[in-house]
């Protein structure tokens, strides 16, 4: 056991609160006040979100401290299934329980009825506030479907905890990294230290509420021992190198069963490894015969061990990425259309390193076909917009603004279908500036259709009016051009017949006159009876006295 003088002791009696569980409540009216009410009475301390709508849900339910999911079956409607595996996607840490009027069972998932709510989440909330058990039979503590909480208290026996022990764990867990299967290049790692160091064991542990977990190992079959025999613990409590010379000689390490028995455990030396401020594990050498490292194998111990951390921090970015990849996948299935990732090489080759699914809903193509021969999206377009998706996308990284543009599928006919596709470039990390070197577009294309169908409905309309007016136009100056001379050459006759005493073949000349002048009159009014004229256009008339108006 540690000495009383080690700072940390103290910290041996320590309980250590769990934080309270984050859980997420999606569902509406009675539903949503019935889960609330039953969580008030299971979980009082838990902290619950309400989401919005399926977007807020995944989003929601991505983050790390996620701990139950509950989901009204009934509200998500014909939308559940899919919202359920993108649940799963974005939230693997997390529980998800659905509840419906009936139980609905699937290879997928299982709905349960709202009758049994309070049982399950009874028996799933117990499940996610236990403290791991020794026996626990994914070995990291972790309730199925959860997190790991930090632990309450410290082990049995060995070294004290850490004094930021719940904080150390977080981080730890937060790795994702328990449990994961060997890697080659820390298993390099393992074999090199030993190899360099002259030691028949070497391995790369991580330190969780209960157990020592080794991601790599040398010499060594067991994948794991309890935390209270592991020497790792005790190396976890400084910031250096810790090494103990002869474990049968120290009071602390004596009757350690791993010394005791096998391995037989005499030298030990460990460098702790540090994410986030906080010591996670070791990279450690062990030998079954007491000795002393010098200066400079302690050294090259210590470059390892820092070379073990730059992987810690590599696969938590990588993990992060695949993670983002996921909620972005899940995402984008509630987006219309695809959003995309294309970039510009400084050689001039163009490349897809994200489009999501919803493409195969406006192109023949899946996403891996299109990832592979972005090309092939060229092809699907009408010739004409091919060349014009070339020049909008070279404007655009000339002047370095958005890029917008409406294209036709090449398709023809009644049935040709339009996208639209929207883009902003930046230039790509590491290449310098982007007017001379590589960029990248992150955009978003959806179909618009019945956009276009309707925009072009407009125009002909517009079209048509302005025919209308123009028709009307021209028809109102006919009408006043003819029938103005028309009617004053009707009406001189008509006076000039009306006189007394007038010789009879004046009257005749007149009389021919006039029917000729009615003649050409109603030819008129038939031409604009035929004319198609807009309606409010008013039709031509006749005064009573064989006239017409004007």
């Amino acid at each position: 056991m540690a000495g009383p003088e080690h700072p940390a002791a103290a910290a041996a009696s320590r309980r250590l609160a769990p934080p309270a569980l984050r859980i997420i409540v999606a569902a509406d009216g009675e539903r949503r006040q019935v889960l609330l009410a039953l969580l008030a009475e299971l979980a009082p301390r838990a902290q619950l979100v309400v989401p919005g709508d399926a977007v807020d849900t995944l989003l929601a339910a991505a983050r790390a401290d996620c701990r139950l999911l509950l989901l009204d079956h009934g509200r998500a409607g014909g939308a559940a299934p899919a919202l359920l595996r993108q649940a799963a996607q974005v939230a693997p840490h997390a529980t998800v329980l659905a509840f419906d009027d009936l139980a609905i069972t699937t290879p997928a998932y299982t709905v349960r009825p709202w009758d049994d709510a309070r049982q399950v989440l009874q028996e799933t909330l117990q499940g996610l506030e236990r403290p791991p058990a020794a026996g626990d039979e994914r070995g990291d503590g972790r309730a199925a479907g959860g997190t790991a909480e930090p632990a309450a208290g410290a082990p049995p026996s060995g070294a004290p905890l850490p004094p930021d022990e719940a904080q150390r764990l977080r981080v730890l867990h937060g790795l994702q990294l328990l449990d994961t299967a060997p890697d080659p290049v820390l298993d390099g790692l393992a074999r090199s230290a030993a190899l360099a160091l002259g030691c028949p064991i070497a391995l790369v542990s991580l330190v969780d509420e209960r157990r020592q977990w080794f991601k790599a190992r040398a010499g060594l079959d067991a994948t794991q021992t309890p935390r209270e025999q592991a020497f790792c613990a005790h190396a976890i409590l400084g910031e250096e190198l810790f090494e103990v010379a002869d474990a049968t000689a120290d009071p602390r390490f004596a009757d350690n069963p791993l010394v005791t028995g096998a391995p037989g455990i005499r030298h030990y030396a460990g460098v702790p490894l540090h994410m986030d401020g906080q010591r996670l594990g070791t990279l450690c050498v062990i030998d079954r015969r007491p000795r002393q490292l010098d200066a400079a194998q302690r050294a090259l111990l210590t470059d390892l061990a820092r070379a073990a951390e730059h992987w810690l921090h590599a696969w938590r970015e990588q993990h992060a990425l695949a993670e983002m990849r996921r909620f972005v996948a899940a995402v984008a299935q509630q987006v219309p259309g695809a959003i995309f990732q294309l970039r510009c090489h400084a050689d001039g080759q163009w490349t897809l390193p994200f489009v999501s699914d919803g493409v195969a809903t406006l192109l023949p193509l899946d996403a891996g076909s299109l990832q592979a021969r972005p090309e092939l999206a060229l092809e699907a377009l009408a010739p004409a917009d091919r060349l014009a998706l070339r020049q909008a996308l070279q404007q655009s990284a000339r002047e370095l603004a958005p890029c917008a543009v409406q294209l036709a599928l090449a398709d023809a006919g009644a049935g040709r279908r339009w996208l639209e596709l929207r883009a902003t470039p930046q230039a790509a990390p590491g290449t310098g500036d982007a007017r001379g070197g590589e960029i990248v577009w992150h955009g978003h294309v959806h179909e618009v259709t019945q956009r276009v169908r309707a925009e072009s409905r407009q125009r002909e309309e517009l079209t048509e009016r302005r025919a209308h007016a123009a028709r009307r136009a021209l028809l109102s100056r006919f009408s006043h051009e003819l029938r103005t001379p028309l009617n004053a050459l009707l009406g001189f006759a008509q006076l000039m017949l009306a006189e007394p005493g007038l010789p009879a073949t004046q009257a005749g000349y007149l009389r021919l006159m006039e029917d000729a002048g009615l003649q050409l009159l109603q030819q008129i009014d038939a031409i604009l009876a035929e004319a198609p004229v807009e309606p409010g256009l008013p039709a031509a008339t006749t005064t009573a006295a064989g006239v017409p108006a004007c």
